[in-house]
């Protein structure tokens, strides 16, 4: 499994699947956003509306990160604001890619290159 239902799985968090207005179901991809617009929620520059768009930039992945790290590590791996600041875009990416793999236990089955540009199908970083 990916990156983001790893970590879906790991928190156990339960994302609100029904808005007040709709009484069906979100598909898994839905849920899946709707849990990491939730747990991002809060952090500067981060904006989840939609897939591929809304992780180019590595913030959603920092916020993860940070997330996990507060709750499950002996505290935050690194101080979100100073990578969101100084660091490039690929080194965030990269870098959280790399410590999901060894902390988490996550393999490593997307690449920064491809995610950044775009090239990267919705679907490959859902799954």
């Amino acid at each position: 499994m990916g990156f983001l239902w790893n970590l879906f799985r790991i928190y156990s968090i339960q994302a609100k699947f029904h808005s007040q207005n709709i009484q069906e179901e979100q598909s898994s991809e839905d849920m899946l956003l709707t849990w990491v617009r939730e747990i991002t929620a809060g952090y500067e520059g981060v904006n989840i509306d939609r897939w591929g768009s809304s992780f180019r930039d590595g913030l959603a992945f920092l916020a993860m990160i940070d997330q996990y790290s507060k709750r499950f590590l002996n505290g935050p791996l690194y101080d979100y604001n100073d990578r969101a600041e100084n660091y490039s875009t690929i080194q965030n990416v990269t870098d959280c890619l790399e410590v999901a793999e060894r902390n988490i236990n996550i393999p490593k089955l997307i690449e920064a290159d491809p995610l950044i540009s775009g090239d990267l199908e919705d679907r490959g970083l859902v799954l």
